[in-house]
């Protein structure tokens, strides 16, 4: 569509995830989506020679030109891509995104949300901004970008930005170390997610350099020491981390800290406070240290340790070895052959599915079992110095599979299996001691679970 000479107006009528390009001509002319009332979808403009925009309540796409245009977005959430014109961008309700991604920058973005100013376009253009609160500006130049006091999401990827948060709940996105990476106040969050970061080639043209390694950051010494591209910067006030998908080397502050490994070998210290810590898909290496933390291995052959603190520590697949060092613990193997070993005070482990080994150590442990799968003649678990202040709980199991509802089982120390269902047995050798259970009524055991050294459970010693 052509708007040709004089003041046009291009009037959106509805649709969903329409796409239109208008060469407005000459003139100041007006493109209005205020009617569009799709309610699925967003709506995506592109066009050239228009000077305003004029959005709806829905989501709009808006990608702007070489000419100077002025945004009126009104609500949705709204993505506008910034062009070398001079331009003012008034995002209106909503969660609004500001991108400078993939443009042939001249120069570093200054932009700064909390005063409603952008001092430097990427093309040495001085602009207004308003009501946008996400800013992408991922380019090889070095960019300032600051936030206000709403929840803020910026995208960041130069050696020499400089990005101070401000106020609010907020995400920032790196490719790269920057030089300063300041979330200020609120929970805030940074993601090394990125898999390479833009750089500038022999021609000066943008071009995608992959990360070859994991990060090395330490939140509490307020330093990036290696992004995986051989370059460092400074960090503070962030209290959620995730790492790449490669080798990461992860610490935490002393506060509350959540950190995500995702892929990878990951090493990741909660240090103080109550952390919540996620490993990986690999074999990871977790702490949670003083507090009482949450860690979770994931994917993956893990070492955990709780270190001090009640802390609950989760394998989750293939072999893990977990630690709970002090206080009183909770720990769950999950699947796999997992070694498990609580400490000096009152732990509750759970081996799961797979041939665990569990030893609660000192205090009065409670060793739990979920499904009668979790211990079988075939994958049996091993309890390491069984004590007369132990208890094992079977409480979650039916005993009795024949009959509806969850049935308690029978405990008949050593004697025989009659063939009734629900039948809780305890036998000993000279060398180990096996608690077994039979709950079909066949006359041979289901549940398995053998006792390496200490005294053999009694009746007071089951949760049945």
């Amino acid at each position: 569509m052509d708007g040709g000479d004089g003041d046009d107006t291009l009037i959106l009528t509805n649709g969903v995830g329409t796409s239109n390009n208008f060469n407005a001509g000459n003139g100041y002319d007006t493109v209005d989506a205020s009617q569009l009332t799709a309610s699925s979808g967003a709506w995506r403009f592109s066009g050239s020679g228009w000077e305003r925009f004029i959005g709806s309540e829905q989501d709009e796409f808006v990608y702007g030109e070489s000419d100077s245009e002025d945004y009126f977005m009104n609500g949705g959430d709204d993505w506008v891509y910034t062009s070398d014109g001079v331009d003012s961008f008034d995002g209106g309700s909503g969660i609004d995104t500001l991108s400078f991604y993939l443009l042939e920058l001249e120069q570093g973005v200054d932009i700064n949300l909390n005063r409603g100013q952008i001092n430097n376009d990427g093309y040495g253009n001085s602009e207004s901004v308003d009501d946008f609160e996400n800013v992408i500006a991922i380019s090889p130049w070095a960019d300032t970008l600051i936030g206000d006091n709403l929840n803020n999401v910026f995208y960041a990827g130069s050696n020499d930005d400089i990005v101070r948060m401000l106020g609010g709940d907020d995400l920032l996105v790196l490719q790269s170390a920057i030089r300063i990476a300041d979330g200020g106040t609120g929970d805030n969050v940074v993601s090394f997610n990125q898999t390479f970061k833009l750089v500038l080639d022999g021609s000066d043209n943008m071009v995608e350099e992959a990360r070859t390694t994991g990060v090395w950051v330490n939140l509490f010494a307020n330093t990036i020491f290696d992004d995986g591209f051989g370059d460092s910067g400074f960090i503070d006030n962030f209290t959620t981390l995730y790492g790449t998908i490669l080798d990461d080397n992860i610490t935490g502050t002393d506060g509350d800290d959540t950190l995500y490994g995702n892929g990878g070998e990951d090493i990741i210290r909660g240090r103080d406070g109550n952390d919540s810590i996620e490993g990986g898909g690999v074999i990871d290496k977790l702490q949670g240290n003083t507090g009482e933390d949450y860690i979770f291995g994931n994917n993956g052959d893990d070492i955990i340790r709780g270190g001090s603190g009640d802390d609950e520590l989760v394998g989750g697949n293939d072999d893990d070895s977990i630690f709970g060092d002090g206080n009183e613990d909770i720990l769950l193997g999950g699947y796999g052959d997992d070694i498990l070993k609580g400490g000096n005070h009152n732990d509750v482990l759970t081996g799961g599915y797979g041939a665990d080994t569990l030893d609660g150590e000192g205090g009065a442990d409670t060793y739990v079992y979920l499904a009668w799968g979790e211990s079988t003649p075939t994958v049996r678990d091993t309890i390491v110095e069984f004590q007369s202040i132990d208890t094992i709980d079977l409480s979650a199991i039916d005993a009795d599979t024949w009959t509806a509802g969850n049935q308690a089982f029978t405990f008949i120390g050593d004697a025989d299996f009659s063939g009734t269902a629900g039948e809780l047995q305890v036998t000993q050798t000279p060398s180990r001691i096996y608690v077994m259970a039979d709950i079909n009524g066949d006359g041979e055991a289901d549940i398995e679970i053998m006792i390496r050294d200490g005294v053999a459970p009694t009746a007071d010693d089951f949760l049945l």
